[in-house]
């Protein structure tokens, strides 16, 4: 039987569109703390521009904590969406600030100085902004006064930069304390992940990564890229890849996708089928016994087979069901079993490894 993720969450930053008013008429912002997991930067500046601009014109706040690099980007879209952001900025209703700055002033030795990160959380939340007596921006009327913020939808990427830097521990607790510090505030928090920052660390840390958050949104096929294309053609230089995947229903879909994109052009039809159905299998039962952890899979192609990998959190190690076993929830392994040369499980500190082969000539 399938077990339900403990978040419970609403998938897709459009979830936080659901916005509420208050007795004066303005827009009241909810509270939401979201994770966005993209594979190339475009595809999550696409992702936030429509929802940073959705709030400018009701006047809230959009407060971006990134690099220089990825502001720039941002600006250019957000002009793009019709965003007049030199306005904007003058009434204090968007805000950058500079991630490597920002972490530098809370982050010492990878060790979280919880009382400066507060102090700079405070200042974003409680920093002011100009009222021109309405939410759209081309409304100048009234005369324009400091008042305190409705609303603020922001999008960081504080504690990405830290698990690049090898500062797990810090990471999550950046994650914890933003849960902590906007629980009772009207906050829509988007925090930005690079797939591949994600790809190498333990799969324990990803989940503990989503579960603080209430929404879990991963760009079209973001943690299941294409394969290198040079010239046109397939790059054919790739012997391995590995993809981290959420653990909900609609992953395993992306998992066969994944699988068939990395063998096509490479491969017969027929293995590309059977090791895409191999990996599915292996990556529902990944999602049925992890209890919606994230899971990561592989595909390794060495001369004459192709390995598959998923790896979960769970230590429950899949078997062959009994034959007078009448329980559907075995047929997964029957099928490994069926259309690999060979299959095994492998025990980690944090969960467990499985693993299938199939030879290809």
């Amino acid at each position: 039987m399938t077990k339900a993720s403990p978040r419970s969450p609403r998938w897709g930053i459009a979830a936080a569109y659901h916005r509420g008013m208050s007795q004066s008429g303005m827009v009241v912002e909810p509270h939401d703390h979201g994770v966005i997991v993209f594979q190339h930067e475009s595809e999550w500046v696409e992702a936030v521009v429509p929802w940073l601009a959705d709030g400018i014109r009701l006047g809230l706040r959009a407060v971006v904590v990134t690099t220089a690099e990825r502001d720039v980007m941002l600006r250019r879209a957000m002009a793009d969406a019709g965003v007049d952001l030199p306005a904007t900025e003058a009434a204090g209703r968007y805000q950058c600030l500079d991630v490597q700055a920002a972490v530098s002033a809370f982050v010492g030795d990878g060790v979280l100085d919880e009382e400066a990160f507060r102090a700079v959380v405070r200042d974003i939340l409680e920093a002011p902004t100009l009222a021109t007596g309405g939410c759209d921006e081309g409304d100048s009327s009234g005369t324009d006064e400091a008042v305190a913020p409705t609303g603020i939808r922001m999008v960081g990427d504080a504690a990405a930069l830290m698990v690049s830097r090898g500062g797990e521990r810090a990471a999550l607790d950046i994650e914890r304390l933003c849960v902590e510090m906007t629980a009772d505030q009207p906050v829509s928090l988007q925090c930005v992940y690079s797939a591949d920052v994600l790809r190498g660390v333990d799969l324990a840390l990803v989940r503990q990564v989503f579960e603080l958050h209430t929404e879990v949104s991963v760009t079209p096929d973001g943690l299941a890229g294409e394969p290198p294309v040079v010239d046109g053609c397939f790059e054919r230089n790739v012997d391995r890849r590995v993809e981290i995947f959420d653990g909900v229903p609609r992953s395993i879909g992306r998992v066969r996708r994944f699988i068939a994109a990395a063998l096509d052009l490479r491969y017969h039809p027929n293995v590309v089928h059977n090791c895409a159905l191999i990996a599915s299998e292996m990556a529902t039962n990944a999602y049925q016994h992890a209890g919606g952890s994230p899971f990561r899979v592989g595909v390794i192609l060495v001369p004459g087979r192709v390995r598959i990998t998923v790896e979960d959190t769970s230590t429950a190690t899949p078997s062959m069901p009994h034959p007078l076993d009448r329980d559907e929830g075995g047929r997964g392994v029957v099928i490994v079993d069926a259309l690999s040369d060979r299959w095994g499980v492998d025990s980690l500190p944090s969960g467990k490894v499985v693993w299938a082969e199939v030879v290809t000539g």
